[in-house]
């Protein structure tokens, strides 16, 4: 619509539907927020307001950087090679299926525990159904059984059902009658009546969604037998409702009467969102037919703050992006940015700062600027709170290559500066084969 309001130079038009895309988009700052951010600064360009247009360049550029390069292309005599940054998953080609795995896992096997363990979601259906399949399903089809499992799962309870205004023209009144519409188009009949009313009905978002992911399903798996067990879930689940038409997932609102939704949903904004990108090549970036890819930084440290709040709040208050404002000022007191740690932990006795990183620290050297950031939060905390208190730091990362390293491997950075206390950052390394393994036991 912003594209059709700057082809007939409506630039006002055009700049608040792209606005309207950047609200919608800038949580998961993908492809289509970008887009909609260049065209918001293009019409402010053309309209000569150069302020708002360094405003959304400043987002855009901040934006680049944050997400540059999920993964690169390296052309050779022998090949195509795909080099990855931190994004493990699928990506679907017009004729051919590109898996990048994780380090700790070689069929997506243990990975797919370790996202439902940080989603809480149960993963029964994986235990029963999804590991007696082919070692080489990938991603995709692995997340499409986890869903058509969940669906079954629906069928046997109650679907949701909530009030729809509707407007027809029946032969028996109900609600209210809709007279503009009588007098309008039913003047020469007496046997009908417009009428505005409100009828208990299943054809509601929470359903259509369902429908939409089923639909997209159907056109995107490999597997036939996945293919006919679609067709039979998705004519029946058309008995219900009509199928959700938007590419971006809704925000529905969960209570008591739709709550056993939350799981199925949770598979239905990731097959809704991942899919229809049709150009294998956009604006000289490599993007593919459509792909589900998982950012392994942000996914580990979800699984530590989830093992913390499982295993230690009986010991400690977890809290997962601890935000402190004001850590930071300029030379009026005035506020200038703020430290987040990943996880802080708090008792009575100590803080236990943590910072999680995917990388091979068992195996190679911290890197300065994490000593440094390490370091800065240890002496904020030492500083600003009691004093009584002890303060520990800690780099949590993966153990990849099994037997080298003991599983109470740790190792400690110290130090030392002026006038003060040394600061000591202490390593450990998470096996997470056996993590995933004693959560799925």
């Amino acid at each position: 619509i912003s594209e059709i309001y700057k082809s007939v130079g409506k630039l006002d038009r055009s700049l608040e539907y792209s606005q309207r895309v950047y609200d919608i988009k800038k949580s998961d700052e993908d492809e289509y927020m970008m887009k909609s951010l260049f065209r918001i600064i293009e019409t402010y360009i053309s309209n000569y307001e150069y302020d708002m247009a360094k405003k959304y360049c400043k987002i855009a550029l901040a934006s680049s950087i944050k997400n540059k390069n999920r993964f690169e292309l390296i052309e050779t005599s022998e090949g195509l090679y795909i080099k990855p940054y931190n994004f493990i998953g699928s990506i679907q080609l017009s004729k051919h299926r590109i898996n990048i795995f994780p380090r700790f896992d070689h069929n997506f096997r243990r990975l797919i525990p370790m996202i439902l363990f940080t989603k809480d979601i149960k993963f029964g259906h994986f235990k029963k159904d999804i590991q007696t399949h082919s070692s080489e399903q990938d991603l995709f089809e692995i997340i499409i059984q986890l869903f058509l499992e969940e669906v079954k799962v629906l069928f046997n309870r109650n679907f949701a059902k909530n009030y729809i205004k509707k407007n027809e023209n029946i032969k028996v009144m109900k609600g209210r009658i809709d007279f503009t519409s009588q007098i309008t188009k039913n003047y020469l009949r007496s046997d009908r009546i417009f009428c505005n009313y409100e009828e208990l009905d299943t054809d509601i978002i929470e359903n259509k969604v369902i429908l939409e992911a089923l639909n997209v399903c159907l056109k995107k798996t490999n597997n036939d037998k996945t293919k006919r067990n679609i067709r039979i879930i998705k004519s029946m689940m058309e008995s219900y409702c009509t199928p959700y038409k938007k590419s971006v997932f809704p925000k529905i609102k969960y209570n008591r009467l739709n709550h056993y939704y939350k799981e199925v949903h949770y598979y239905c904004k990731i097959i809704i969102e991942n899919i229809g990108i049709d150009n294998l090549y956009e604006q000289g970036r490599f993007v593919g037919k459509y792909s589900i890819l998982i950012d392994m930084n942000k996914l580990f440290e979800e699984f530590v703050s989830c093992l913390c709040k499982k295993y230690l709040s009986n010991k400690y208050k977890v809290y997962s992006q601890y935000k402190v404002n004001r850590s930071i000022v300029d030379n009026n007191d005035k506020y200038y940015s703020s430290i987040i740690p990943d996880i802080l932990l708090v008792n009575d006795n100590e803080y236990v700062i943590m910072d999680t990183k995917n990388k091979d620290y068992g195996h190679k050297k911290v890197s300065n600027n994490d000593i440094y950031q390490l370091n800065f939060y240890g002496m904020y905390f030492s500083d600003m709170y009691e004093l009584n208190k002890n303060i520990k730091i800690k780099i949590i990362y993966p153990l990849y290559k099994q037997g080298e390293i003991n599983e109470n491997y740790k190792d400690t950075i110290i130090i030392k500066t002026l006038n003060r206390k040394q600061t000591e950052i202490s390593l450990v390394g998470i096996d997470l084969n056996k993590c995933i393994d004693y959560i799925s036991s």
